[in-house]
């Protein structure tokens, strides 16, 4: 226990680059993270738009198609 051993002192030097260590990567994982959230929230906004215009597409080809089926009957 005695600070004067060798190689006890560069334990805490050691220790501390650990953590500084841990804490780069931890930062990276919650970048890399955000980032991939980010893409996600982008592509299901892009999913979600794509369906809304084909349901509005759907929607108006069953109109169109409705208006000739009552074209048809009225003639």
């Amino acid at each position: 226990m005695d600070p004067t051993k060798p190689g006890k002192t560069d334990e805490p030097e050691t220790d501390f680059e650990r953590l500084v260590q841990m804490m780069e990567n931890l930062s990276k994982q919650v970048l890399d993270s955000d980032t991939r959230s980010r893409l996600v929230e982008c592509r299901l906004a892009d999913l979600e738009e794509a369906n809304q215009h084909g349901e509005a597409s759907v929607n108006g080809e069953e109109r169109n198609h409705d208006r000739q089926h009552h074209d048809r009957r009225n003639d």
